[in-house]
């Protein structure tokens, strides 16, 4: 997925997030004028991207375990059986996403809530954690304290899926979580399958199986007059001819 981009303004702001702060539409840009203790707080939502991490690395590059243990069991990936000596396989997804194409400073962020939808497409419980990436893949933070659980998607007699689970979480950033948001530059989603369902005897695993992440953000900003206006006109050509053909609603006080 790429990175989402917004268009520069005056102060960082771009038109997307200019068109929630208003309410009505001016004749002429030239005729706003704008008390100097207005501030704007709007509530703004992002999409930060939908994708999927899978384990299928895993059977395609299978090794055959050299010694078998009491911890050694079967499980089925497509028509095949694999004998298996791990509980647990990792696997992860990247999204490109930056809050810097948004807006200038963290400072503008009173309030962000990340808001994750998670399907899972496998048999078993998995895991799921979310980290927050710099330069070079540095993680900055986790999302969340411990990973969140999804329980196992619904199988058939057959012990194959039949339809997945689904979890929504919801995670408030506090003034540092915020402070690193604003610093990645991609958020990395960690999974942790588990290989063994304890209320079914035989499970089978798919290449169509997957655990489907979706993640928007909320965001709530303030604005000072100062950080995008001077005087009584918009110095952002981008705003100006906006307004001029009517395609931005503004402010009226």
């Amino acid at each position: 997925m790429g990175k989402a981009s917004g268009i520069p303004l005056l102060g960082g702001i771009p038109f997307l997030m200019l068109i929630s702060f208003f309410s009505c539409v001016e004749q002429g840009y030239q005729d706003i004028e704008i008390a100097d203790s207005t501030k704007w707080r709007p509530t703004v939502a992002l999409p930060v991207g939908a994708g999927a991490l899978d384990i299928n690395d895993y059977f395609q590059q299978y090794t055959r375990p050299d010694t078998f243990s009491k911890d050694t069991f079967r499980v089925c990936f497509g028509e095949d059986r694999y004998l298996i000596d791990q509980s647990e396989i990792k696997a992860s997804h990247r999204f490109d996403f930056s809050l810097s194409n948004y807006v200038d400073s963290s400072e503008y962020l009173q309030q962000v809530f990340l808001f994750f939808d998670v399907h899972n497409h496998y048999p078993t419980r998995s895991r799921v954690q979310i980290y927050l990436q710099g330069a070079s893949d540095r993680v900055l933070d986790s999302v969340f304290d411990q990973a969140r659980w999804v329980e196992a998607a619904q199988i058939d007699d057959s012990g194959r899926v039949s339809q997945p689970s689904k979890r929504e979480f919801t995670r408030e950033m506090n003034r540092a979580g915020i402070d690193n948001l604003f610093r990645a530059s991609s958020i990395r989603a960690e999974g942790t399958v588990r290989m063994r369902n304890q209320q079914v005897g035989q499970i089978c695993f798919s290449s169509a199986g997957k655990i489907a992440i979706e993640v928007h953000l909320e965001a709530k900003l303030m604005f000072e007059q100062d950080d995008w206006y001077f005087g009584s006109l918009f110095t952002s050509a981008s705003v100006r001819d906006g307004l001029q053909a009517g395609l931005i609603p503004c402010y009226r006080n």
